[in-house]
């Protein structure tokens, strides 16, 4: 993965979190800031408030691995 994008439960949103994995073609046809359908995104997934700190800790664990990595 070059990149993890993450958005945290807010008021009025879901979270979301997004890998971006080099040399993958993605099938959507603008950035997910653009998308009225954010839920298609194929490398992104949304959450609810319930999960929020399970996916802290995923955010967390992968930023790891990267840091690792490079």
């Amino acid at each position: 993965m070059s990149a993890i994008n993450f958005k945290p439960v807010t008021a009025l949103f879901q979270g979301r979190i997004e890998f971006t994995v080099p040399g993958a073609q993605e099938r959507r046809a603008m950035p997910a800031h653009r998308s009225k359908k954010t839920g298609t995104d194929e490398n992104a997934l949304l959450f609810l408030k319930k999960s929020n700190a399970e996916f802290v800790a995923l955010k967390d664990a992968m930023y790891a691995v990267q840091a690792q990595l490079l």
